[in-house]
């Protein structure tokens, strides 16, 4: 989604907690640049990432997010 749609979405809900899925491949650096802005915007606790197996490999992680790799993942985050 473009990112001013989720910075507005992410205005209006206020939501602790936001789940992105990277279905498209991406250049990494440009998902970090776009992840990175997302969480300078965002006052919630974390986002979550999710989606494209490869482009999840190439991603370094970004302040406030957390890269979510299986199912397995996202049920240690929820249980956390």
């Amino acid at each position: 989604m473009p990112e001013d749609a989720v910075k507005d979405a992410i205005g209006e809900a206020k939501p602790d907690y936001v789940l992105l899925f990277l279905v498209h491949y991406d250049l990494p650096d440009e998902i970090r640049t776009y992840l990175e802005r997302l969480a300078k915007s965002f006052t919630g606790e974390r986002i979550f990432v999710t989606g494209n197996a490869e482009l999840l490999q190439a991603l370094k992680v970004v302040k406030k997010t957390t890269l979510l790799r299986s199912p397995g993942d996202l049920d240690a985050q929820l249980r956390a």
